[in-house]
């Protein structure tokens, strides 16, 4: 692989001056090869919760700097054993000083004005509203990025989402909004709803609230889903991995289009924005993702039997403590909270 060409694409990425082509560009990169996956998620655990476009440069560059030397050794990257992991240790750390310094040279850039000019990260425990240019609306969820233009230009205007976001899209028939996630496009001319596409769910859902949207399925472009209000529509996945794999193919279940269940008045879909996790009928291996992005925690099974444990409730005031004790009382189970770190049993 053009190891130029990835320091390139994910600096650009971390000063969110990515365009939609290099995106998946470096999508295609990632896919290429587990070794640089493991390298970009280091890279990434660097500057998670960091909003990089609206940090200075030279503290990110001395960020990178002061990592190198306390995770150098802590690196495990699956590799033929030939090469010892002192070996991938000092590759990865000469790849982390190529991208702090490439970013400095991607600060002052020369020429076109890069398509992409914002990136928003929101870590664990945290939500953020956003106004775009045209007016739009926008509340992202915990765990989620957003990459937007600074101002739109074109006969259309277009975003790009990893997690979940709620949106409120100002009305422009002659300016189609669309939003880019990892294997669906959504389309709209003015309308609200709610996208989830985390990376790491073996699923993504568009829920419609109000107006009318199109979803096009990326290997499946030929076929344009339209969605009226209270529809909501989940593709589901073998497991995340299942996304795409090198030889570009996927293993996607049939489109599922359902109409939104309320729980006393309520849009189970978009909850989150009233600080609730709403649950019906949710397996505990599901719900702890939602209590890991909501809690900033992390949740481990030791037993099998209780990730399949099916729950149904609401959590509200409740912190991590108070909700896990409330999901014991339902189903017997035990866990362990050592700071952010817990136990299920």
């Amino acid at each position: 692989m053009n190891q130029e060409k990835f320091v390139r694409l994910i600096t650009k990425e971390l000063v969110g001056e990515l365009t939609f082509q290099e995106a998946k560009e470096l999508e295609d990169l990632l896919k290429e090869d587990s070794i640089n996956q493991a390298r970009y998620n280091i890279i990434r655990e660097y500057v998670a919760g960091e909003q990089v476009a609206e940090k200075s440069n030279m503290q990110l560059l001395e960020k990178v700097r002061q990592k190198i030397a306390a995770k150098e050794s802590q690196i495990d990257i699956a590799q033929p054993k030939r090469k010892s992991g002192a070996w991938l240790a000092k590759v990865a750390a000469m790849l982390l000083v190529a991208i702090a310094t490439a970013i400095l040279f991607y600060t002052y850039p020369t020429g076109k004005k890069p398509e992409l000019t914002h990136l928003v990260n929101t870590p664990n425990a945290t939500r953020k509203k956003l106004i775009l240019s045209d007016g739009t609306q926008i509340v992202l969820n915990a765990d989620s990025k957003i990459q937007f233009p600074d101002k739109f230009e074109g006969d259309t205007r277009e975003v790009r989402l990893t997690g979940e976001a709620y949106f409120d899209v100002h009305h422009d028939p002659a300016h189609p909004f669309i939003i880019h996630t990892g294997k669906m496009d959504v389309k709209v001319l003015g309308t609200a709803f709610n996208i989830k596409a985390y990376a790491d769910d073996n699923f993504s859902e568009t829920t419609l609230l109000r107006g009318k949207i199109q979803v096009t399925l990326r290997d499946r472009p030929s076929d344009i889903i339209t969605l009226k209000p209270t529809e909501k529509l989940v593709v589901n996945y073998s497991s995340p991995a299942d996304r795409g794999d090198r030889n570009g193919s996927t293993n996607v279940a049939l489109p599922k289009i359902t109409y939104l269940q309320k729980k006393d008045s309520m849009v189970v879909e978009t909850s989150w924005l009233s600080n609730k996790i709403v649950f019906q009928d949710e397996e505990f291996a599901e719900l702890a993702k939602k209590l890991e992005r909501t809690y900033n925690v992390h949740i481990e099974f030791e037993n099998e039997r209780v990730k399949q444990l099916v729950f149904t409730g609401i959590f509200e005031q409740e912190n991590i403590e108070q909700a896990l004790h409330a999901m014991s009382l339902i189903s017997p189970f035990t866990y362990k909270i050592n700071q952010n770190q817990i136990i299920v049993k």
